[in-house]
């Protein structure tokens, strides 16, 4: 009986043996039974006739299935890209052309003006917060004698006989003496007191007096909010690459951004992206955007070292969190210096779409048209996009890359663990803006003699090295 059912009917004779020999009166009859839903590209949406060999189209799925097309092709013929509105960036470059289609009216002109000195004030403000976070860690945490964390202490779990079990004060790692650098420091300084105090008990108070050790609290905890941090600065990035996409989508030719019909009787004003002069677009691109470009790089790399260099669970997964205010101050300068009507304006701009060049009508095909060209072209076929996470796997190559690099310049390989590199004495306060932007380029100083090496365990006698 099987050889001459249809595929609908072998599956019932799997799963339903007792609705084999009347398989379409049971699909009319149960009171909560579904349209099957075909699984052959020959038998789309239709039951083969087993007498006769015709095929009945089931006009529920048929029906369904052009909803699923039609709400599928809308959506992506009508996804409009706009620039953001709900910050300065955006401001500085819808605003301008505002004012071009306008005529140039006083109140615009300098709305205008003012939409570039804010985005100056917002390139200043996050410059400065991560050149000061910069100078901490590479300066300041020098000048108090904090090595870079690497993976110090990451092994704790393996020790005393592990890899990796020897801390930064040249004695081996146990849980219970392991604590974040400033309480280390303080009770290496306490210990130091009384052997200065009292030299003559220096061997007592070496047995007696336990510093501990400096080191992380939980290696994983550390790299998942690096993780974390990571996918918040992604949709910063993607929103860049959709700012240059739409910049180069606009025509090359000053049109008019804002559209009346004063001869139609209740004419609506729409404020729409338009067509954008190319000296303009150069100027959006080198004034906005790559200023934009980069503070997000040094964002990562700033928040990537900061976030590698906390030691503590608690301290970490808040820095994680609180890192992200630093690219939202534009979004801050926004809400709170411009007017109220320069904000009603831009919340009335209009999209562009990208997609213009493949919009169609629903009446220009007929459904039969729709459901074999769309649906084959579109929906069926197999993309990067619907076969891959694309944003997933990007910020897992961003994660990898940025903390790649920090233990590319900050660590080296002992023993199979990271450790820190040698630590020097800056010779001033003084941090150089250009090490800052490029430290690639501009490393940092290594003269005289160290202030700090790794420490090793001598294998024979157990004494530090």
């Amino acid at each position: 009986k099987i050889g001459v059912v249809s595929t609908q009917e072998a599956v019932a004779v799997v799963v339903f043996p007792g609705l084999v020999a009347q398989p379409a009166e049971c699909m009319m009859n149960a009171a909560h039974t579904y349209a099957p839903v075909p699984t052959i590209p020959g038998e789309d949406f239709a039951d083969r006739d087993a007498a006769n060999g015709t095929h009945i189209v089931n006009e529920e799925a048929h029906k369904s299935r052009l909803g699923a097309i039609k709400m599928f092709r809308r959506i992506r013929l009508d996804d409009t890209q706009n620039f953001e509105m709900t910050s300065v960036y955006g401001l500085a470059i819808v605003y301008p052309q505002l004012a071009r289609s306008a005529g140039w009216p006083l109140n615009f002109t300098m709305t205008a003006i003012r939409s570039f000195l804010y985005l100056s004030i917002n390139v200043i403000v996050q410059l400065t917060f991560l050149y000061m976070i910069s100078k901490e860690e590479e300066v300041m945490d020098a000048f108090a004698g904090q090595m870079y964390l690497c993976d110090l202490g990451a092994g704790v779990e393996r020790c005393p006989d592990g890899p990796g079990c020897i801390g930064p004060g040249g004695t081996p790692y146990s849980a219970p003496r392991v604590y974040p650098f400033g309480q280390w420091t303080t009770r290496n300084f306490v210990r130091d007191s009384l052997k200065a105090i009292f030299p003559e008990k220096t061997d007592m108070i070496n047995q007696n007096v336990d510093p501990g050790e400096y080191g992380l609290e939980s290696y994983k905890c550390r790299l998942m909010c690096c993780f974390l941090f990571m996918v918040s600065l992604t949709s910063e990035f993607i929103s860049i690459m959709n700012q240059l996409q739409l910049i180069y989508a606009l025509p090359n030719k000053a049109e008019m951004w804002f559209q009346y019909e004063p001869s139609k009787p209740n004419s609506e004003v729409y404020v729409k992206l338009a067509g954008m002069p190319l000296v303009w677009k150069a100027v959006n691109c080198f004034v906005v955007l790559l200023p934009k470009i980069l503070l997000w790089k040094l964002t990562c790399q700033a928040g990537i070292r900061f976030l590698l260099d906390t030691s503590g669970i608690v301290d970490v997964v808040a820095n994680s969190v609180a890192l992200g205010f630093i690219l939202s101050v534009d979004e801050l300068i926004f809400e709170n210096l411009t007017q109220q009507d320069t904000k009603d304006i831009m919340s009335l701009v209009q999209g562009f779409n990208v997609q213009l060049d493949e919009k169609e009508t629903d009446g220009d095909h007929s459904e039969e048209h729709m459901l074999e060209n769309y649906a084959r072209n579109h929906m069926n076929r197999c993309t990067l996009d619907n076969s891959l996470p694309i944003k997933l796997l990007f910020v897992m190559f961003l994660t990898f890359v940025f903390v790649a690099e920090y233990y590319y310049t900050h660590c080296k390989l002992n023993d199979g663990v990271f450790v820190p590199k040698d630590l020097y004495s800056p010779s001033s306060v003084h941090y150089s803006i250009l090490r800052f932007l490029v430290p690639q380029f501009v490393p940092e100083e290594e003269t005289g003699t160290p202030i700090w090496r790794m420490p090793s365990l001598n294998s024979e006698n157990g004494t530090e090295s």
